[in-house]
């Protein structure tokens, strides 16, 4: 069994957001504010489908307990 510290694990973690900022920022041809922008706004859609999700598991459990 391969035992990997604490550590490394973060170290891991650190370099997947790094290469993931460096995709991001690719994707908007080096436009740091852009790549902003995109994040905030892929952000935002993300809020608003969690809240969509979060209403229909109230309104489905609402539903459950009438009967």
């Amino acid at each position: 069994m391969l035992f990997v510290c604490p550590r490394q694990r973060i170290n891991s973690a650190l370099d997947q957001y790094e290469l993931a900022v460096d995709e991001i920022v690719a994707a908007c041809d080096g436009d740091l504010r852009g790549a902003l922008r995109a994040l905030m706004l892929f952000n935002e859609q993300l809020e608003q489908e969690l809240a969509r999700m979060s209403g229909s598991v109230l309104l489905t459990s609402d539903c459950t307990n009438l009967g």
